[in-house]
């Protein structure tokens, strides 16, 4: 539900604008906030957000990830910012398995899948169950990919309506964001971010579950927010997430000179989307 107490704003839909057509295939109004978790985050709202808007992180931040994604670094990302950087939404796709492009070696399928699925423990910090045997047992030309979709088939996944799930879709992050704080998925997630109050250095963090309902089911009364405390964390990739903002937030006033920040021309072009349209917002006249 969106709320805006200025009788003169433009119609929602023509704020969403064609996000709309992307999520025709995902709708939400067959779904239900089957959880509800938020959390007080020692920085600031914008801050906190924009480290779910680049994937170049991923390698110091989430370093079990990279393992996974033999050492990816998040250069295979694409980032969609629309009408000349104007829309009041951006997209971010991140689709392993792909090898990191800045390796100095070339991997074979096999070799990814080896990686994948006959390494380490039996459930690998991504999620993916190790499989038996050895890569040789496999059939002729299976891929990565379609072992991890098929994978994720056996898991039931909760965030798609309507038509069967595609191998991209179930392999990997599609993720979008509405100006000024909302971040749908074509799966279940659903984050936002809120400021606390007047305190600039902290922000409220939360993260939904929005779940599909099979057809003709009634929906369920919609989970209410659970509080965590200062202790407690979302899980262990999005508590990473969480201590490593508040060490930037702390690293930017630290700046010299004050504000002084570069942003790369491409991992984090979402962010200098995300600015640019806060300054469009606040320098607009009354």
């Amino acid at each position: 539900m969106f709320i805006n107490i200025d009788d003169d704003a433009e119609p929602l839909m023509d704020f969403l604008g064609d996000i709309t057509k992307h999520f025709e295939r995902w709708p939400f109004a067959n779904r239900w906030k089957a959880t509800h978790s938020a959390k007080i985050v020692d920085s600031n709202w914008k801050l906190a957000q924009e480290a779910f808007m680049e994937a170049f992180h991923v390698l110091a931040t989430h370093p079990q990830m990279s393992i996974g994604l033999l050492g990816g670094d998040g250069s295979n990302t694409e980032y969609n910012i629309y009408d000349n950087g104007d829309a009041n939404w951006s997209r971010m796709t991140m689709a392993p398995p792909m090898p990191n492009p800045n390796l100095p070696y070339e991997l074979t399928e096999q070799e990814l899948i080896e990686e994948m699925f006959f390494r380490g423990e039996s459930v690998s910090e991504m999620g993916v169950q190790k499989m038996a045997g050895s890569v040789d047992d496999l059939p002729d030309g299976i891929t990565t990919r379609k072992l991890l979709a098929d994978s994720a088939r056996k898991n039931e996944p909760k965030g798609f309506v309507g038509s069967e799930p595609t191998d991209v879709e179930l392999t990997s992050a599609i993720q979008y964001h509405i100006f000024p704080n909302i971040s749908p998925w074509p799966g279940p997630i659903f984050y936002r971010h809120r400021p606390y109050g007047r305190d600039p250095d902290k922000c409220i963090m939360e993260i939904m579950m929005m779940v599909a309902l099979p057809e003709g089911a009634e929906r369920p009364p919609a989970a209410k927010i659970n509080w965590l405390g200062p202790d407690e964390h979302f899980g262990n990739i999005f508590n990473q997430d969480v201590e490593n903002v508040a060490q930037v937030q702390r690293g930017l006033k630290a700046a010299k000179p004050p504000g002084g920040l570069t942003l790369g021309n491409y991992q984090d072009i979402k962010v200098r989307w995300h600015h640019r349209l806060l300054e469009k917002w606040v320098n607009r006249e009354i």
